[in-house]
């Protein structure tokens, strides 16, 4: 965004957000990337917690979603199977 449209940023009119699931509750994005969680209290959660949390996190795409690599943490959420799904 910063090269393609350096004004803007700086106008703070860059298109894009980062925050928490909760903290973008009932915006949407053309596109949504999703991270794992890495937190002791999400390992604590009871999985149909977070399984609602991160369909939030899915409904808020108008074209598509990328989930990102759950890395080497401990907690992790752990990501369904893999595989390409289309809308």
């Amino acid at each position: 965004v910063a090269l393609r449209n350096p004004e803007a940023v700086l106008k703070g009119e860059a298109r894009v957000w980062l925050g928490t699931i909760h903290s973008v509750k009932g915006g949407q994005a053309d596109w949504v990337y999703l991270w794992p969680g890495y937190t002791r209290k999400a390992a604590r959660e009871h999985p149909d917690t977070l399984h609602r949390l991160f369909y939030v996190g899915l409904t808020r795409a108008r074209k598509g979603v990328v989930l990102m690599a759950q890395g080497e943490a401990p907690h992790a959420y752990v990501w369904p199977e893999r595989r390409r799904v289309y809308i």
